[in-house]
């Protein structure tokens, strides 16, 4: 399985135990079977995602 992640920063520990790569937002969306979303609401989340952000998206992914 591949695992990419999207976030601000690097997470070097994240790429070493699980293998993980840091890519865009448009780019995880596009790729992923499955989007699970951990982040706090702040102003820089909310509306991290909204309908261009699920237009991008698989027909088949899951949104978590």
């Amino acid at each position: 399985m591949n695992i990419l992640y999207y976030s601000q920063h690097a997470k070097p520990e994240l790429e070493q135990q699980l293998g993980a790569r840091r890519c865009t937002l448009d780019e995880l969306l596009q790729q992923s079977d499955f989007v699970s979303i951990h982040v706090a609401l702040n102003e820089h989340t909310h509306h991290l995602i909204g309908r261009k952000q699920l237009a991008q998206m698989k027909k088949s992914a899951i949104l978590i």
